[in-house]
């Protein structure tokens, strides 16, 4: 039997973020649902217009969501690992919800106590490893303030990275979140959003000019004590999932144990596919993904900027993706497109995706960190587009000359232009790539029950 109650436990949530970890969140909740099991939600959002480290409920799709507010009012790196609010709020749910399960995709934004708090109320844990936030706290990536991929973990580099990143808001941005917050409780209008417009067009940095050794050594001393207590944390989950089997060896090879992690690569739900739409006279190649350096856009602009205009008349490129919160960034991106002669796309609902694949030729991914399983390649898979990635983490282990596409070397515009040229010049070998299909939702979410059962078991045996 199922358990009666779950926890899900994610950094972000439907329907204002639809990244693949929160997607993914949501799908179970709704197939826990249609199980029969009862489920809530425990997340963090940012919202300047309400009050920072508060706890409110809403419901999505039938679902109790329970948001913590981080509106990232720190005061040191300590709190974005170890935040005791996130921590009395979560417990708070616990206490009222009783879960028998506690399934956490992420904590970001939240606390690594969590974890405790779900353990010492007897509840069973499943970890799903989203990405490698656990060894890399500059947001999972692995990818270092200056672009480079950090392929060992070097807590001497981690400080000086988080030296370079901005973590928390300014005092200027708490003042302005605190007078909306006023603002809103003494006559009722809410300029959140309108600030939160305002912030993105004056594209600010998000990264600090510069560092001071002082400063990068006295972060280094925060970052191993954050090392060291994700290690103790994570001893008290009892089954960690990894949708990849390279996030699942990194994360072992960094100190998780072999015997509690577990690779369960994600699926589709089953859905009606759009009819392919035959190609015209130009090749259609398509960006999905959000528009921040690290999904690595311009690396696309770029190599598409080095075709000639002849080879360029012969296709079209569209960018599809949410801005991110780098509006300087943005703004770039966009002047590169248009003097490359692509065009932006705008924002796809997810229900809009089958049906933009149905007409593209070519998704091409030229991430620049060690992506787990994007969603977008299962959404390919399913349409029957072969993808043109970066040899990097789990795009290397989905996509292959065999297997539904081509790889490039990651960050490398010279060779992506190559790959490119080298398909618009032979479209034939698109339609002749075969793309094996995106594994079902059912059998995912079936282990996913046996393992719920499994650590439960466990944990009843051991109390």
């Amino acid at each position: 039997m199922p358990p009666v109650r779950v926890l899900l436990v994610s950094h972000r949530y439907p329907p204002a973020n639809t990244a693949g970890t929160e997607v993914y969140t949501a799908s179970v909740a709704a197939r826990l649902v249609a199980a029969g099991v009862e489920v809530e939600v425990f997340c963090a959002e940012k919202d300047v217009g309400e009050k920072d480290r508060s706890l409110r409920v809403r419901e999505h799709e039938g679902v109790r969501v329970h948001e913590f507010v981080n509106n990232l009012h720190l005061t040191d790196l300590r709190e974005t690992w170890a935040l005791p609010e996130a921590e009395h709020a979560f417990g708070t749910v616990l206490d009222e919800f009783q879960p028998e399960v506690v399934h956490f995709n992420h904590l970001m934004y939240l606390s690594l106590g969590c974890i405790e708090e779900a353990r010492s109320r007897g509840a069973a844990i499943v970890y799903t490893l989203h990405d490698l936030w656990l060894s890399c706290p500059r947001w999972g990536q692995r990818l270092g303030w200056d672009g480079d991929l950090c392929r060992e973990v070097d807590l001497a580099r981690c400080g000086e990275c988080m030296a370079h990143t901005k973590f928390a808001q300014t005092s200027m941005e708490e003042r302005i979140s605190g007078w909306l917050v006023r603002l809103k409780e003494s006559t009722g209008l809410d300029l959140a959003e309108a600030a939160r417009r305002a912030r993105r067009l004056l594209a600010e940095r998000d990264e600090s000019e510069a560092s001071t050794p002082e400063q990068s050594a006295a972060l280094t001393e925060e970052v191993r004590a954050r090392d060291e207590e994700v290690r103790a944390s994570s001893r008290g989950v009892d089954r960690f999932l990894s949708p990849s089997r390279f996030v699942a060896d990194e994360l072992v090879r960094w100190g998780l144990e072999a015997e509690r992690v577990e690779h369960l690569g994600t699926g589709l739900a089953e859905g009606e596919v759009p009819a392919r739409v035959p190609r015209g006279d130009k090749v259609r190649v398509r960006f999905l993904g959000s528009l921040i350096p690290s999904k690595g856009a311009h690396v696309l602009v770029e190599a598409w900027s080095r075709l000639s205009p002849e080879l360029r008349a012969r296709a079209e490129l569209v960018l599809f993706g949410p801005p991110g919160h780098d509006a300087a960034y943005t703004a770039s991106l966009e002047r590169a497109v248009q003097d490359a002669g692509a065009r932006w796309g705008g924002l796809l609902d997810r229900d809009e995706v089958p049906r933009e694949l149905a007409q593209t030729d070519l998704v091409c991914l030229p991430s620049l960190w060690f992506e787990n399983l994007p969603l977008v390649v299962l959404e390919a898979r399913a349409a029957g587009v072969p993808l043109l990635v970066s040899d990097l983490g789990g795009l290397s282990e989905a996509v292959g000359e065999d297997a539904g596409g081509w790889r490039f070397p990651a960050g490398d515009p010279g060779a992506l232009a190559e790959k490119l040229e080298e398909l618009l010049l032979d479209p034939a070998a698109l339609e002749a790539m075969e793309v094996p299909p995106a594994p079902g939702a059912d059998a995912h979410f079936e282990r996913l029950l046996e393992v719920y059962r499994e650590v439960q078991s466990d944990r009843e045996a051991t109390a």
